[in-house]
């Protein structure tokens, strides 16, 4: 019997990532995962418009996943959109737009169903979780915080404060002057009550990171020439954390050379991504970090498996 091989889509504000699996021995098994530049949220995401510049940028990403999934043999089981697609006022010209150049009709989904796909990936990779952690999903619209311990979600919420959005409000010269971080800080810590309010009951100590943002850092990491300060060239830890973060607010030259190939506007989202992550560390009290791949499409793939 041929193994069942499906494909899922997630449209996000800054790439279009796909993700090709099967289910191997009642565990979900990636074949395939791939991210594709599409810059949703460039020049409208603040007036919740998608450009039209962008609408053929998410409709180029989705005809490339297409002949991969046909090269995979796989079934597009579904393309899920987010932030940038549901606070969009054009929604439902952009949801046209990309089932007439695609075929591709696209399920938009809220910050909680989005938080919940996430939890679902990140515990097909992350186990045994025996304490309350803190997963983390960074966007280029929303930033997706999930509280869970053994027992399974404690708390979740999406906050609309992506990355995206610190570019087209501050547009923040790199390397980040202190002036600057103070002020993307402070309109961090405007949204962010709830989560400070969940973690006075339930503290924790240990950050899972998942795709996006923490795939660059560890890949930024992974770069690294020997005479760099990192302890560990392979995973995430705080250390290591807070040594590369210092070199992304002081040091964005040798970033550059690190990402060398990497789209500029990318080089300028993992400097404000950082931010965040060394805000949430610091107001959090987290002591570990654990980097994971699998986030949204994992969690879709695992859901339709049943392995959830």
């Amino acid at each position: 019997m041929t193994e069942r091989k499906i494909a899922v889509i997630d449209l996000g504000t800054n790439t279009c990532n796909l993700g090709i699996g099967t289910k191997c021995n009642g565990e979900l098994k990636v074949e395939w995962s791939e991210r594709y530049p599409v810059r949703l949220a460039e020049g409208g995401i603040n007036d919740k418009r998608i450009t039209s510049a962008a609408m053929k940028r998410a409709c180029n990403a989705i005809n490339h996943y297409k002949q991969i999934i046909e090269e995979h043999n796989a079934e597009l089981e579904v393309a899920y959109a987010t932030s940038a697609v549901r606070n969009a006022t054009n929604q439902a010209e952009f949801i046209r737009f990309i089932e007439e150049n695609t075929g591709v009709k696209l399920s938009v989904i809220d910050g909680n169903r989005e938080a919940k796909l996430i939890f679902q990936g990140v515990t097909q990779a992350v186990q045994p979780i025996t304490e309350p952690v803190l997963i983390l999903d960074i966007g280029g619209g929303s930033n997706e915080f999930i509280l869970t311990d053994r027992n399974g979600i404690i708390w979740k919420q999406s906050f609309e404060i992506g990355i995206a959005r610190i570019h087209e409000t501050f547009h923040p010269e790199i390397p980040v002057n202190e002036e600057m971080i103070v002020k993307i800080e402070a309109y961090f810590q405007q949204f962010l009550d709830p989560l400070w309010e969940i973690l006075s009951e339930y503290p924790v100590k240990t950050l899972v990171g998942c795709a996006g943002a923490f795939d660059a850092f560890a890949d930024l990491m992974n770069n690294c020439t020997p005479e760099t300060t990192f302890r560990s060239r392979t995973a995430l830890n705080l250390l290591d954390y807070t040594n590369l973060h210092k070199m992304l607010i002081e040091n964005h030259e040798q970033v550059q050379m690190l990402q060398k190939g990497t789209d500029p506007v990318r080089q300028k989202m993992i400097v404000y991504a950082s931010i965040f992550v060394n805000f949430v560390i610091n107001c959090a009290g987290i002591e570990q970090i654990v980097q994971t791949g699998y986030s949204l499409k994992e969690g879709a793939m695992a859901e339709i498996f049943g392995l959830v």
